[in-house]
């Protein structure tokens, strides 16, 4: 199933979703978090282009790495804020379903849990470090 596949909900508040579609949409954000590929690729992108900043083997953070973090914070909120505006949801609306799904599905529990380790400081140098590896021995 591709995320492509729910058609917007606009006429539908999440309230009044009935169990059916409900069910669709919560098959399609999963798949969505967990397997899309333009989304991982804007990521990797995003690493690969500012990776060479950061310092493989100096202690402590430069204020750079911070400020690309939030840089890519944006990012990855506004790809979520993407997905939920083409479902036809407003953010709050969108808020409720995870909540309630995340308590009912492991599978949303999951995604749920990486897209908010991608966006946590320390995960987020650890992959820039590792991209600049990658990038030093000739894998990007």
């Amino acid at each position: 199933l591709k995320h492509a596949s729910v058609a917007p909900l606009v006429a539908v508040p999440a309230s009044a979703m009935d169990e059916a579609q409900e069910s669709l949409l919560m098959e399609d954000f999963t798949n969505w978090a967990l397997n899309n590929e333009e989304h991982f690729e804007t990521m990797n992108n995003f690493a690969t282009q500012h990776c060479d900043i950061f310092e493989l083997y100096e202690e402590g953070h430069k204020l750079q790495y911070t400020e690309l973090h939030k840089q890519f914070q944006a990012l990855c909120e506004q790809k979520l804020e993407e997905y939920v505006a083409s479902k036809g949801l407003l953010p709050d609306q969108f808020a409720a379903l995870l909540q309630k799904w995340a308590a009912a599905d492991e599978g949303v529990s999951d995604a749920i849990q990486l897209m908010c380790a991608a966006t946590e400081y320390d995960f987020f140098c650890m992959v820039m470090a590792e991209k600049k590896r990658e990038k030093m021995a000739g894998g990007a």
